[in-house]
């Protein structure tokens, strides 16, 4: 049970509690939910119990409104495909909840931090471009004299193009090689970082070690 029913019961760990027609040991406090909902009846206190313990105690009776949860986790994709298949089985008083219907808060943090990082990835792109476009005019300005230099030697068109073709390829390689190295090995290291501030161990793609 949560901690905060303790002093309001006047109980300890290992106290008995009655539970309907039987009785029940407190045997943990309840200290986070992940999958807590953030509306008013998800306010309360939680008292979690084994469901074999629900026919002794005799609280579910005709009337009574229950509701029955079943938390899926594992791969995106094979998530989908069991839920495509059991959406068709399911009855009307069944329904399938992911974190944007079953959390709107967190689901409408999500699309704005979504709507946010789209604008900036587009503002990159942008800038990236415009910043490709005056690189090239400032390399074509500086090399005009050297490709007048090699054509009055007699080199050739395809001879010059050849060139600065390799050229880019090979700052290219590079660059790419570069990036890959230093990509993997922030990522890494970041998640030894901040492995401390999730409640679960992050998944790291295939091939990565921490």
């Amino acid at each position: 049970m949560e901690s905060r029913l303790l002093p309001l019961m006047g109980i300890q760990l290992g106290d008995p509690i009655a539970l309907g027609d039987t009785q029940l040991k407190v045997t943990a406090i309840l200290e986070r939910e992940p999958d807590r909902g953030t509306s008013l009846f998800d306010m309360g206190a939680r008292l979690l119990a084994n469901t074999a313990d629900l026919p002794a105690a005799g609280v579910i009776q005709p009337g009574s409104r229950v509701r029955y949860r079943y938390l899926f986790a594992g791969d995106d994709q094979v998530l989908k495909d069991y839920f495509d298949w059991l959406k068709p089985q399911l009855t009307e008083h069944q329904r399938i909840l992911d974190l944007r219907e079953g959390q709107p808060r967190v689901a409408s943090a999500l699309d704005r931090a979504e709507s946010f990082l789209f604008l900036a990835a587009s503002l990159a792109v942008l800038l990236a471009s415009v910043a490709v476009g005056l690189a090239a005019r400032r390399y074509g300005l500086r090399h005009g004299a050297y490709v007048a230099v090699m054509k009055s030697l007699g080199a050739g068109r395809n001879k010059i193009l050849g060139i600065y073709l390799g050229q880019l390829a090979a700052l290219t390689l590079i660059a790419t090689a570069i990036g890959l190295a230093l990509g993997t090995f922030i990522q890494s290291q970041a998640v030894n970082l901040m492995e401390g501030f999730f409640p679960v161990q992050p998944r790291l793609p295939a091939g990565a070690h921490c």
